[in-house]
Parts: C-alpha cells; structure tokens; sequence
C-alpha cells in the first residue's frame, strides 16, 4: 500500500530537478499526478516514466506566472483524475540576473515575484476549490535559504521567497476550517540540473552559504521532505517551515 493511495496531486515545475523527482516519487506512492511545466520540452516525458513503471499522470503545460494558464492547468487536472487532494508549488528559482536589489532591473525584480510569489497564490487560487470540495488535502510551498537567511546577490528572490513563508502561515490560518493544512520547505543548495548550470554561468557568487553542514541535497531528498507533508502521516502539521539545506539556515 503507497502513502498517497487514492490522492490525486498537482506538481508544478515538475519536468525536471525536484519537480521531476517529485512527480515519480508520488506516482510510485500511489497518486495519479498531473505534471505541470512551463513547456513541452521535458514534462512528457517524466509523463511516460511514470505511466512505463504503472502510475498514472498527465502532462499540463502552463506558466505559474501566467494566472489563466495555470488555472486552466488546475482545473483540468481536477477534471481529468476525478478531483485534487495535493498541491505542490514546486515551480521557481534564482537567475543570474539577480544581486542587490539596487542593481537588479525592474524586469528582473517583476519576473522573479511573478514566478516564485504570485505563481504559487494564482496555482492555489485555483486549486483551493477543489481542495474543499475534496472535504480537505494540503498545499505545499517551495522557499528557500534565501528567505530564511540572508544572502547575498539575491535579493529579488529572498524577497519572494520570504513572501512565502508568511503566505503559508496566512493560509495555515485561514483553511484550518476546512482541514487543509498548508506548509512550506526550504531548500538549500540542491543538486539539480538547473542550479547546476547557474552555478558554472554566476559571475556574481552567492555569499552567506560556505558551511553545508550535512552536504548538498540530491532533488529525491527533497522530494521525500513533499511526500511526507503530501500523505496522512502530516495531517497534524500545517503553517510550519520545513528546512531541507543540509544546515545552511543555522551554520
């Protein structure tokens, strides 16, 4: 018996990194998933991995950014497995264009809080609905170190990131009644491909992150951090921050 037997999820930024790994892990528990990416590139496939081992997903191409888009990619998940008991805002990240907040372009700054702040209130705008209707579920944020401790050259994304935290104890709060529980883990420096190539292409290093007290995450540790706040097993937890950074937020 899987931990997520009979859950239908949503995975945001799921073609890749954490997304990816979630979407198989949850799957492989026993969820039908719908795999939401921002293009067609990789999520059809993390579709067909899942559905070869025998799980069921689907693939919704859609923007976080993009209100109507994911929206859209909600409802028809909802539609498509017969309801929604999960949501994981996955979808997000840094970019190279990023540094003191001085520096950054209005583009930048406006890019980074549509995708990593507003993506995740328009997708659980969306998905609250079904959620209630559903008789309750949990919704599950992505931050970072970067709203928990201050770093350097990143100052448009700790900003939106330390919007999350205060977004889920808010939500916490407010569908308590409903029995959703909403909480949010915190990443640290994680090995996915993504950060990876930032990684080798920042002129600009990220300062504040030398002590990683128990190593770098691979994307799956995280995603069993998800899985856990996604099942039963968390049903008395919600409005909590979960670090997952190897000790980054307290070196």
């Amino acid at each position: 018996m899987g931990r997520l037997d009979g859950k239908v999820a949503v995975i945001t930024g799921a073609g890749m990194g954490i997304g990816r790994a979630a979407a198989i892990l949850f799957a492989r528990e026993g969820a039908a998933v719908a795999v939401v990416a921002r293009s067609a590139r990789n999520g059809p496939g993390v579709v067909e991995e899942i559905t070869r081992a025998g799980g069921r997903a689907a693939f919704f191409e859609a923007d976080v950014a993009d209100a109507l888009a994911i929206t859209a990619a909600v409802d028809g998940a909802a539609r498509a497995f017969g309801g929604l008991d999960v949501l994981y805002n996955n979808a997000g990240g840094s970019s190279t264009a990023d540094g003191p907040i001085a520096d950054v372009s209005t583009e930048e700054i406006l890019r980074v809080i549509g995708v990593d702040l507003l993506g995740t209130i328009w997708a659980s705008r969306a998905a609250l609905p079904h959620l209630i209707a559903r008789g309750g579920g949990s919704i599950i944020h992505t931050a970072s170190t970067a709203g928990l401790k201050g770093l350097g050259n990143l100052a448009a994304y700790s900003a939106a990131k330390g919007g999350l935290l205060s977004l889920t104890r808010s939500m916490a709060v407010d569908y308590a009644p409903y029995k959703i529980r909403v909480n949010v883990i915190s990443p640290g420096a994680t090995r996915t491909e993504r950060r990876m190539m930032l990684h080798a292409q920042r002129t600009k290093p990220i300062t504040n992150t030398r002590q990683v007290l128990a190593g770098e995450s691979e994307p799956v540790e995280v995603a069993y951090g998800a899985l856990y706040l996604a099942s039963d097993e968390s049903l008395r937890v919600t409005g909590q921050i979960h670090p997952i950074d190897g000790g980054i937020s307290i070196a």
